[in-house]
């Protein structure tokens, strides 16, 4: 058993499941009616053997169904309980479905240095195992003193920054935000990444954080058209109209053509019932473009019910 900590762990899952997924884009995975039958004689005696089925379940793991992958890796371990390229395999399968704890206990079975003899077996093997470029302690080699963006050259930024993208991408948002505090910590505040770090925390309906952080990013950027508008639906969603109602004019301010934000800032007008002016903007959508008349904002009711308006008034005027 190793002596790593959860932290040191995790960093190291982190890097061995992001080169799964970069993998996983040059991969089709294996035949999923596949479904190998294991020998267990040949698993203690023939290398050969071993290293065959390590390869298929590499491919297994770049495939879609992990929860049959697991399976798979619990049966091999029954045979064969001290392989780590094994051991590692189950790990990072439960650590990609989210069975964090699962995964660190795993891990922590896992004889590190027999492991680094493997690295040149494949990358996500060389990707878990620590090197000289990528050690164990991960913010260790950022360094704190330097506070401009000559730290994207370095490779922990740059991994760091893959992670994060990432996390987005699957949707772990929480993560991605651990990961922009780190960017944060050590790049120093920039309109930038507030932005990107506010809207990780709108992905988690954390509202109140998105604006504070959005309200520090205008500071740096007074003309941020992405945190103008980030801002304004922020202030939309906690209820706050008012001061959404300011912000997405000044968004449309700097970008005049962009007519579809016509429509949340009518949305704001009518929860103030001030619902003359959310009809008078709505037309000057439509006017603009007809078929935005039947769009999917018609799908929220306030929209819907200010459309039926604009119609019933089109019908009462060509009967004047």
């Amino acid at each position: 058993m190793n002596e790593l900590s959860n932290e040191e762990l995790d960093q190291m899952l982190e890097n061995a499941m992001e080169t799964m997924f970069i993998l996983r884009h040059d991969s089709q995975g294996v035949e999923q009616n596949i479904h190998p039958v294991w020998n267990k004689d040949l698993l203690v005696s023939s290398p050969e053997y071993q290293s065959q089925v390590e390869e298929l379940m590499l491919s297994y793991i770049l495939g879609d169904d992990l929860e049959q992958t697991k399976i798979y890796l619990h049966q091999l371990l029954s045979l064969q309980p001290s392989n780590h390229v094994f051991q590692l395999y189950l790990a990072l399968v439960h650590y990609v479905t989210g069975e964090e704890t699962t995964a660190f206990s795993i891990a922590q079975l896992i004889d590190i240095y027999a492991l680094t003899k493997s690295r040149g077996k494949n990358e996500v093997i060389a990707a878990f195992t620590p090197d000289d470029d990528f050690p164990v302690d991960f913010p260790a080699i950022i360094d704190i003193s330097l506070l401009d963006h000559t730290l994207l050259l370095k490779p922990a930024i740059q991994r760091l920054c893959t992670n994060i993208q990432l996390y987005l991408t699957v949707g772990n948002h929480q993560k991605a935000i651990a990961g922009f505090q780190q960017l944060l910590a050590v790049m120093g505040e920039s309109s930038e990444l507030l932005v990107e770090l506010a809207q990780a925390h709108t992905s988690l309906k954390q509202f109140k954080e998105a604006k504070k952080l959005l309200r520090k990013a205008i500071k740096y950027d007074p003309q941020s058209i992405k945190a103008l508008y980030l801002l304004a639906t922020t202030h939309r969603d906690l209820g706050e109209y008012e001061q959404a109602i300011g912000f997405y004019w000044k968004y449309l301010k700097l970008e005049p053509t962009d007519y579809i934000i016509l429509f949340p800032l009518a949305l704001c007008y009518e929860e103030l019932q001030l619902t003359d002016k959310a009809v008078t903007l709505l037309e000057q959508v439509i006017e603009i473009n007809p078929q935005l008349e039947t769009s999917g904002w018609r799908l929220i009711p306030q929209i819907d019910k200010l459309i039926q308006i604009i119609q019933e008034k089109r019908v009462i005027q060509s009967e004047i």
